[in-house]
């Protein structure tokens, strides 16, 4: 038998095992929140974002999430912007 068909294959991504445990814990809340696509889901995951995520963190998602808009729905996002 060839040595690497005997090893076993790790069990942890390469995200598991390289990712900081404060990207870990945000990515799992953002799936929690858009399973569940209500208020206080949004509310939870912006106390998330806020407690593990810095400024610079926040603000590049932030992009990422209005650049993957349209120009009509980014006009919505920037009237519901208090």
């Amino acid at each position: 038998m060839n040595a690497h068909l005997a090893t076993k294959p790790s069990r942890r991504s390469v995200f598991g095992e390289y990712a900081k445990p404060a990207h870990k814990s945000v990515s799992r809340m953002i799936g929690y929140s858009l399973t569940l696509l209500d208020r206080s889901a949004a509310e939870a995951l912006a106390a998330v974002l806020a407690a593990r995520l810095t400024r610079a963190e926040r603000g590049f998602l932030a992009n990422a999430a209005l650049s993957s808009l349209d120009a009509a729905d980014r006009q919505i996002v920037r009237d519901l912007t208090p």
